[in-house]
């Protein structure tokens, strides 16, 4: 559901948790009791969070917040960061630091620096981040 917007992820999530409910009760009126109902992801947690019925939120990303789900989301802060350390300044606007791919993920877009809105990361090798500074200053 990434990339769709709020209305199209709620209606499309509560037809499918809909469908869960009917197979939860057809299961049951068959005899066996199920006390566990889990579904959803960090993307659907409000949505699924209050289906009734559900008893469990499988929202996993929620743990760390990272850096796209935080823009959803800003009523959670981000959970986990990585220090990593400038080890070249290769021009007046450019930062290497010691961390990259083996360290840092771009599976959800790049990593934001923190507590700087004046670092922008603009790539990331197999060993090295490589940022932009918007102010050379």
């Amino acid at each position: 559901m990434h990339g769709w917007e709020a209305p199209r992820r709620e209606a499309t999530c509560k037809e499918e948790l809909a469908i869960l409910m009917r197979t939860k009760e057809q299961i049951e009126r068959d005899g066996m009791e199920i006390e566990i109902v889990s579904a959803g992801a960090t993307s659907t947690y409000k949505i699924t969070g209050s289906y009734p019925g559900v008893t469990e939120v499988q929202a996993g990303s929620y743990l760390t917040m990272d850096a796209e789900y935080h823009g959803w989301f800003p009523e959670f802060e981000i959970a986990l960061s990585v220090l990593t350390t400038v080890i070249n300044r290769p021009s007046q606007k450019g930062v290497t630091t010691d961390a990259g791919k083996k360290k840092l993920t771009e599976d959800e877009g790049l990593p934001q620096p923190k507590a700087s809105d004046q670092l922008k990361m603009v790539a990331l090798h197999e060993e090295h981040g490589i940022l932009e500074l918007t102010d050379p200053n």
